[in-house]
C-alpha cells in the first residue's frame, strides 16, 4: 500500500513462492478501478492509481471525499444493500455510472464485503459477443457433461464448453494428485498452441496459498500478462494494514506467475476452480496468446460449468461406489453362506480371497490377528505382518491407514517394495483382534512433466528466490518405490469388507449378531434405494432450475411466446416431481405393520376401482371381467390400491392394434398352478391377464424391483414404484406376487392371500 505521501506501507515478499502474500498484493490490474469505502459513510479510504487513467481524476481528489460525490444515490443504496448480507462472500455486479460532475462514464460495478470495508470494482462494459447467449452455452454444457460416463470424459467436455463459451485459445482441465501435483485430463485448444493433454505439472506451479485462494475465490482473470500494477493509495493514517483482496476479481498476481505464463508465451489467462464438498479437485486453466478481457456475464457461465463438471464428477463417484457396494454385497453374502455351511471366519475370508484381491485391485492380502494369519496372494511374510500391526497400533485412533508409498513414511518397509509398496490396512477394531491388509506392488512409473519439474533459485540481493520455470516442454521422470495410489472407493470398499468380517466373527458367538448383520444388509439396501430416489427426485429439479434460468432469460428479452413454452414444460416436470414423492410416500405406508386386518371383499374392491377409472377405461375402449373372487383378510385401502396399479399398468400398456381385455379370476386355471399357490394352505390365489404390449420374460423377478422401467421414458412418463409398492403390500398381507410376461403377448400376474372361511365372511365394517 503506498500513503499519499508516497511512502511504502508493505512491500511484497518475494523471498520465496509460499510465502507472498498474494491475497494482499497491495495493487490492482491496471484494466480497472477500485474503492474501499469506510461505512457506513461510505468514505473513499483507498484507491487504485488507475483512477487517474480512466476517469481523469486524481488519487488525491478522490480520498475522504463520499461515494454520494461520483455516482448516484441508486448505486450507494445497492453497496449498502450488499453490506446488509455480510455472509455473502461472491461479488454483486451491476452496471453504474462514476465519475465527477459532467465527466462520468460507465462501468461494470462489482460490490463485495471484506473486513470492515465495502470494495467497489470497476470493470469495463462488455458486449457479450454474437450467437447464443451464455446461459444457452451452460443448457447445453449440462446436458453434455451429464451424458458423460467417465472422469477423463467429463472432463475433455468441459474443457470443450469453456472455449466454446470464451473462444480462449486453449482449454485445460486440470486434476490435482494428492501431492498436489496435477494432470491434464482434458484440453480444447487452438492447433497453433502447444497441448499439454496428459502432461503433469509439479506441485510448485500453484503453491499453497494459492490454492487456499483459489478455494476462496473461484475465478481468477489476468487481462494482459504484461500489465503493469496499479498500486492502491492511502490517505495517511486511514488504513492500518493492507487490504485483503481475496475476493477481488481486479486483485494484482504474483510476478513470479506474470513470468510463468510470458514463458509459456501466454498473452491472457483464466482459471475457474473445481470445487468438490468445499475441497479444491482441480482447475479449468485458460489461455490466450494475446491479452483478452473476458467480461462478467462469460465469467459466470464457466463458473456454472465448473460447478457442473464437479456435480457430474459426484455423480459418476456415487454410481461407481454403487457398484462397487455391489461387489461388496456379493462377496459378503457367499462369506455368509460360507458360514451357513459351517466354516468359521477366518476359512471363509481365505475362500473368498481372490475376490478380496480383485475387489480392489491389490496383488496381496492379509488378516492378522492374535496367534493366527490369513494370507492370499503375495503379501509381505509373516514377521514382517506382525511388525505393521504393531506399527499401526501405535496410533489406534485411525481405523483406516494408506499409501502408494510405504517406503517413504515406513522405513523397514524398504526390504519388501516389490510386494508391499502400497499398502491399505483397517483394523478390526470391533473385536480389538488385529487388521485387514491390502497390499500393492512397486510400480515404476515413467510420468511425463511439462518441463522440468523443479524451478531455479537464484541469489538476490542476499536472499534466495525461486524462478518460474522457463521451458514446458515433455520431460519424463522414472519414480520408484510407489504404487498405484488407493482410490476413495478402495478405502470405503475396504471398510465395509472390515464390517463384513467383523460381523462374521461375531456370528460365531451369538446368533443376536445374525439378526444384526440382516439389519445391516437391509440398511445397505435402503442406502442403495435412497440414492436412487434422490437421482430421481434431482433429476427433475435440476431441469426445473434450468428453465427458471431460461424463463428469466426469454422475460428480460420479452420473448413470451417461448416463456410459455418453458412454463408448460416446467408445469409438465412439477406433475412428474409430485407424482414420485406421492408413489415414494406410498412405498413407505406400504410397508406398516401397524395395521389391522379385516375381511375384505375382492369383488367390491375391484368394482370400486373399476368405477374410479370408468372414464380411462371407455376411452381405451377396454373390458374389465372380474369374477367370483373371494373375501380375504386383509386391509381394504391398501388392497384397493393393488388393484388400482395392477389395472391401471394393464390401461397404460395396452397394445394399439386390439381391444384390450383384463381378466381377474380366482381358484384354479393354468396361472395359479405356474405360481405353484394353488396347494397354499388357507390362501387364495388370484391370476390377473391381459393382452397387452408384455415384456420380455427374463424380467420377470426383475419388474418388481424399485424404479424400475422396463418400457422407455416416452412411452412410460410413471416412477416405477407401482409394482414395487404392489408387492410389499402383498408380503406384508402373508402373500407373493409372481409376474409371467411375454413380448406382445400380454401380462400374467398371480398374488396370493389369506382366506377368510366361509362361515366368518359378511359385510365389510
Amino acid at each position: 500500500m503506498t500513503n499519499i505521501d508516497g511512502t511504502a506501507v508493505m512491500g511484497p515478499d518475494l523471498a520465496t513462492c509460499d510465502s507472498e502474500p498474494i491475497h494482499r498484493p497491495n495493487s490492482i490490474q491496471p484494466h480497472g478501478v477500485l474503492l474501499a469505502l469506510a461505512e457506513p459513510e461510505q468514505v473513499v479510504v483507498a484507491v487504485s492509481f488507475s483512477i487517474e487513467r480512466h476517469l481523469g481524476i486524481a488519487p488525491a481528489g478522490v480520498l475522504g471525499t463520499k461515494l454520494s460525490d461520483l455516482t448516484s444515490a441508486a448505486t450507494c443504496d445497492r453497496l449498502r444493500e450488499v453490506r446488509a448480507n455480510p455472509q455473502r462472500t461472491e461479488p454483486v455486479a451491476w452496471p453504474l455510472e462514476i465519475g465527477l460532475a459532467g465527466a462520468k462514464s460507465r462501468w461494470l460495478g462489482l460490490a463485495h464485503q471484506q473486513d470492515h470495508l465495502s470494495l467497489l470494482e470497476l470493470e469495463p462494459l462488455t458486449v457479450p459477443p454474437p450467437g447464443d447467449s451464455a446461459l444457452l452455452m451452460v443448457s447445453d454444457a449440462s446436458r453434455r457433461l451429464h451424458a458423460t460416463t467417465t472422469t477423463t470424459e467429463a472432463c475433455q467436455v468441459a474443457a470443450e464448453e469453456v472455449r466454446r463459451i470464451t473462444g480462449l485459445d486453449r482449454v485445460k482441465t486440470y486434476r490435482f494428485a494428492s501431492d498436489w501435483s496435477g494432470e491434464v485430463l482434458g484440453e480444447a485448444r487452438d492447433e497453433a498452441m502447444p497441448s499439454y493433454l496428459g502432461l503433469h505439472f509439479p506441485a510448485s506451479d500453484i503453491p499453497g496459498q494459492a490454492r487456499t485462494l483459489y478455494r476462496t475465490n473461484s475465478i481468477r482473470l489476468i487481462v494482459d500478462v504484461g500489465y503493469e500494477n496499479s498500486p492502491l493509495v492511502a490517505g495517511p493514517g486511514l488504513l492500518p494494514a493492507p487490504i485483503d483482496l481475496s475476493y477481488s476479481i481486479l486483485r494484482s498476481v504474483s510476478p513470479i506467475h506474470l513470468a510463468y505464463l510470458r514463458n509459456m508465451q501466454v498473452g491472457a489467462s483464466m482459471s475457474v476452480s473445481v470445487l468438490r464438498n468445499g475441497a479444491l479437485w482441480g482447475m479449468i486453466a485458460c489461455h490466450h496468446r494475446t491479452p483478452l478481457h473476458v467480461g462478467f456475464e462469460l465469467r459466470q457461465a464457466c463458473q456454472l460449468v465448473a460447478e457442473l463438471l464437479a456435480s457430474q464428477l459426484d455423480m459418476l463417484e456415487k454410481l461407481a461406489r454403487v457398484g462397487r457396494r455391489s461387489k461388496v454385497e456379493q462377496i459378503r453374502a457367499r462369506m455368509a453362506n460360507d458360514m451357513a455351511d459351517g466354516h468359521a471366519a477366518a476359512e471363509s475370508v481365505e475362500r473368498q480371497g481372490k475376490a478380496l484381491l480383485d475387489l480392489v485391485g491389490a496383488s496381496g492380502f492379509a488378516m492378522v490377528r492374535p496367534g493366527a494369519t490369513v494370507r492370499v496372494g503375495q503379501p509381505p511374510d509373516d514377521s514382517a505382518l506382525a511388525e505393521l500391526r504393531a506399527w499401526l497400533d501405535v496410533d489406534p485412533s485411525s481405523a483406516a491407514f494408506q499409501t502408494d508409498r510405504l517406503g517413504e513414511v515406513y522405513r523397514p518397509a524398504t526390504a519388501y517394495l516389490e510386494a508391499a509398496s502400497g499398502l491399505m490396512a483397517v483394523s478390526l477394531s470391533g473385536m480389538n483382534q488385529g487388521y485387514l491388509f491390502w497390499c500393492r506392488p512397486e510400480l515404476p512409473q515413467t510420468v511425463t512433466w511439462a518441463g522440468q519439474p523443479s524451478k531455479s533459485v537464484e541469489q538476490v540481493t542476499g536472499a534466495l528466490r525461486l524462478q518460474p520455470r522457463e521451458s514446458f516442454m515433455a520431460w519424463t521422470e522414472e519414480m520408484h518405490g510407489r504404487s498405484a495410489p488407493w482410490a476413495d472407493q478402495d478405502v470405503a470398499a475396504a471398510q465395509q469388507m472390515r464390517d463384513t468380517v467383523v460381523d462374521l466373527m461375531l456370528r460365531e458367538k451369538d446368533e443376536l449378531t445374525r439378526q444384526n448383520l440382516r439389519l445391516v444388509h437391509s440398511m445397505k439396501g435402503l442406502e442403495t434405494f435412497i440414492f436412487i430416489a434422490s437421482h430421481d427426485i434431482h433429476s427433475p429439479l435440476r431441469q426445473m432450475e434450468m428453465l427458471i434460468s431460461m424463463l428469466r432469460h426469454c422475460i428480460a428479452a420479452d420473448k413470451t411466446e417461448e416463456a410459455a413454452e418453458y412454463l408448460a414444460e416446467f408445469g409438465a416436470l412439477s406433475t412428474r416431481l409430485r407424482t414420485l414423492i406421492t408413489k415414494l410416500s406410498e412405498f413407505a405406508r406400504a410397508g406398516r405393520s401397524d395395521v389391522d386386518f379385516a375381511p375384505v371383499n375382492l369383488n367390491e374392491v375391484v368394482q370400486a376401482v373399476v368405477r374410479q377409472l370408468h372414464d380411462t377405461i371407455n376411452e381405451a375402449g377396454a373390458e374389465i371381467i372380474a369374477a367370483d373372487l373371494p373375501v380375504v383378510r386383509g386391509e381394504r385401502e391398501h388392497l384397493y390400491q393393488v388393484f388400482a396399479n395392477l389395472i391401471g399398468n394393464s390401461l397404460k400398456y395396452r397394445a394399439t392394434d386390439r381391444s384390450l381385455k383384463v381378466s381377474i379370476t380366482s381358484n384354479g386355471g393354468p396361472a395359479a398352478q405356474a405360481a405353484d399357490l394353488a396347494d397354499a394352505e388357507g390362501m387364495a390365489w388370484i391370476a390377473i391377464d391381459d393382452n397387452g404390449i408384455g415384456f420380455d420374460p427374463k424380467f420377470n423377478e426383475q419388474i418388481f424391483d424399485p424404479f424400475e422401467r422396463l418400457h422407455a421414458r416416452d412411452r412410460d412418463e410413471g416412477t416405477g414404484l407401482g409394482l414395487s409398492i404392489c408387492r410389499r403390500i402383498i408380503e406384508r398381507h402373508g402373500g407373493r406376487i409372481t409376474a409371467r410376461g411375454v413380448i406382445n403377448g400380454g401380462l400374467h400376474l398371480t398374488l396370493s392371500l389369506q382366506c377368510v372361511p366361509a362361515e366368518r365372511t359378511g359385510p365389510e365394517s
